[in-house]
């Protein structure tokens, strides 16, 4: 009942804003398993997301100088705000989340950068003024980009995940993103790259730059083109990941392309029945690979 969450709500804040660092971190665990508990219950979880003494709790360990604080602090933001929008803003909007984010993403071991990332791609899912926000705030997509250069495996992948929510729901955000110094290297260096999860990640960025007016002038002249996207029509493998990120690259070469060059493209029928597919999850509002393609 009410009562007895305010009881357990202060117990959390109470042990999150404690000194003892292992006292701070068993509170969020407690917090993220209460919210996990309840992850088809909405209203529990904005009463959780929208206390105020929980996210000053969360605020507190992340800026705490003990970095098992910082990473358990990402994951309690990552429980509350899955798919969840409210959550998503009012956590985010939080004053002095955002620059105790990058002040993780710069000074934390390499799995508290990750969970730093997985804390801004939850926030920025289906959620256009979250990426927005995001990509302006100062320094931020120079660390996620920092992270991919940097790093290997899901926390690679995670900062690539950033990018990729961010320019697919705003095309504001997707104007920043390709001025950010590094950026395309990143990305083409991931496509080339021998796992799938970074090609597939990757190129479902560079796919959603391609969509934006402004961008894709950017895109042309770089050797996004010649070092990602062709190769990738022509990439061997099986499994919908690589089945998926050649149609993507399909779909990318066809933004990208004047009208005079689209003749020259002759992607497989293997490639069009993907994006077929794609297309029917569209239509149908449905997921598939972890992407929601009726937002594509």
């Amino acid at each position: 009942d009410d009562v007895e969450l305010d009881q357990t709500i202060m117990v959390i804040v109470a042990r999150m804003l404690s000194d003892d660092p292992d006292n701070a971190v068993e509170g969020a665990k407690q917090l993220r398993r209460l919210s996990i508990q309840n992850s088809e219950r909405e209203d529990i979880r904005f009463r959780l997301g929208s206390a105020f003494e929980i996210r000053m709790g969360i605020l507190a360990m992340l800026c705490s100088n003990h970095d098992i604080s910082r990473y358990w602090s990402c994951h309690c933001i990552v429980a509350l705000s899955h798919k969840h929008k409210r959550n998503q803003s009012i956590i985010t909007n939080h004053p002095g989340i955002l620059d105790a984010i990058l002040k993780v993403l710069i000074t934390g071991a390499i799995p508290s950068k990750g969970a730093a990332c997985s804390v801004l791609v939850e926030s920025t899912f289906r959620n256009a003024e979250n990426a927005l926000l995001v990509a302006k705030t100062p320094g931020l997509l120079q660390c996620v980009v920092a992270v991919m250069q940097g790093c290997r495996g899901d926390v690679r992948d995670d900062a690539a995940g950033v990018l990729r929510n961010c320019s697919n729901y705003s095309q504001e955000a997707a104007e920043i993103i390709v001025k950010t110094p590094g950026v395309l290297d990143a990305l083409i260096s991931m496509c080339q790259g021998q796992h799938d999860s970074d090609r597939f990640t990757a190129m479902g960025t560079i796919q959603n730059l391609s969509r934006c007016d402004a961008v894709a002038p950017l895109l042309r002249q770089s050797r996004v083109v010649e070092d990602a996207l062709l190769p990738a029509l022509d990439w061997v493998g099986k499994g919908e990941e690589t089945e998926v990120m050649r149609a993507e690259s399909l779909m990318a070469l066809t933004n990208l392309s004047l009208d005079g060059d689209l003749a020259r493209l002759r992607p497989e029928p293997a490639v069009l029945a993907v994006l077929a597919h794609m297309l029917l999850c569209a239509v149908r509002g449905q997921a598939w690979r972890d992407v929601a393609w009726y937002d594509v």
